[in-house]
């Protein structure tokens, strides 16, 4: 028996044994890596804000949290949310938050901080104004298509959780609300109105933020199965209520059509509180 093998052998194991278990308390204690991604404002308003950050976790083995930092763009300190634990089988997602008691007409600050084990990561700073009046919103997804003028069809990513009725994954047409109606496709108008709303504001792939219309004869929803309710996009820098957009647009190019047909139905929303009625809305290009 060659003894002197037996014992390289023997200690080549060890080496390779003694590697593994470095390898693994290495990988234990670093606890993977942790990034942000796509920080923005979803909306900002004379009450509120809503802000939305994208993350990523990798090989989480150590307590990941993450948090909201915003300020006054003059102040030079900054106010934050709580953190928030990111669960430890989520390796990226979207994170919510929402921030009160801002101050209207005002420029804020704000960034996310994802702490992992000692190490606080900053997304970069971004800026934005508070609108002078409340925008609110249920719901958000993706245009898959549009139908025509009044109705587009939107696969649900987010469903605010009080939301009875309306549920994230689902393909759903949504009708504008407000009492507007616009053109059949058999009729005058009505290829031009859905060009009008494909082109300029609801493509595919477009995120849409949709304040439902509480007061349905079927809360959020018409007789038709369809979610009612007001379609927001952010588009140049601004919010724009697609809605509005459209009826203003409407009137002007089709004058003859009875866009407000539906005016006398059950809505929370006035589309006389729009334009071409009221011109300061601020939710129009």
């Amino acid at each position: 028996m060659n003894i002197g093998r037996i014992d390289k052998k023997i200690l080549m194991l060890a080496i390779v044994g003694i590697c593994i278990c470095v390898g693994f308390v290495v990988f234990y204690t670093m606890g993977g890596g942790a990034q942000l991604q796509n920080l923005e404002a979803l909306y900002i308003t004379a009450s509120d804000a809503t802000l939305k950050a994208e993350y990523e976790i990798e090989n989480q083995w150590s307590e990941v949290k993450i948090r909201f930092e915003y300020k006054v763009k003059s102040a030079d300190t900054w106010d934050y949310t709580d953190w928030r634990d990111i669960s430890d089988n989520v390796d990226n997602g979207v994170l919510y938050e929402n921030i009160s008691n801002l101050t209207q007409s005002t420029h804020y600050e704000f960034k996310t901080v994802l702490q992992h084990d000692s190490e606080e990561i900053s997304s970069s700073v971004c800026s934005f104004e508070t609108y002078p009046i409340p925008l609110n919103y249920e719901a958000s997804g993706i245009v898959e298509y549009t139908v025509d003028g009044d109705t587009i069809q939107v696969k649900l990513t987010w469903v605010n959780h009080s939301t009875e009725g309306v549920e994230t994954g689902g393909h759903q047409s949504v009708r504008f609300s407000g009492g507007m109606d616009a053109p059949e496709m058999s009729m005058d108008g009505g290829e031009e109105a859905k060009q009008f709303v494909r082109e300029n504001f609801c493509p595919v792939w477009t995120e849409v933020f949709l304040d439902l219309d509480n007061l349905s004869t079927t809360p959020y929803h018409d007789t038709h199965g369809r979610l009612l309710g007001v379609i927001y996009v952010r588009k140049d820098g601004k919010w724009v209520n697609v809605n509005a957009e459209v009826l203003r647009w409407g009137m002007e190019a089709y004058p003859n059509h009875n866009w407000l047909k539906y005016k006398h139905f059950s809505s929370e929303f006035d589309a006389y509180e729009w334009p071409p009625y009221d011109n300061d809305y601020p939710y129009v290009l």
